[in-house]
């Protein structure tokens, strides 16, 4: 099961799905603002297998998909100086491409077959 993220068309959607984490995770103010938005959820769950954290990573981003692009437009976040970082727009991008989001899906149908 593992392999499946090694798959050409899978990779980059975990590894964008990593960097978004890592992105907010990493910075305590964004953090504040994703569980604002998110009601005080969290993207990630502790898993058992690396896979399992992947997937059930995957799936809380789209569960949580219109909070994040809330978030991403709000006064508080355009106001921050994280919105006009490299890395914060590049996160930003990621979290308004659709094509990411369809291909997160997607891999959350294929995989959610095995959990």
């Amino acid at each position: 099961m593992e392999d499946i993220g090694k798959l050409d068309w899978v990779s980059p959607v975990v590894e964008d799905a990593r960097r978004v984490t890592k992105y907010i995770y990493n910075h305590p103010w964004v953090l504040s603002l994703m569980r604002k938005a998110t009601k005080g959820k969290d993207l990630m769950r502790p898993a058992m297998t690396r896979f399992a954290m992947v997937f059930l990573t995957l799936q809380s981003i789209l569960d949580h998909i219109l909070a994040l692009k809330q978030m991403f437009v709000c006064a508080d976040w355009v106001a921050s100086p994280y919105s006009k970082k490299p890395e914060g727009e590049a996160v930003a991008r990621i979290v308004f491409d659709e094509s990411f989001f369809a291909k997160a899906k997607e891999i959350v149908e294929v995989t959610s077959l095995y959990f």
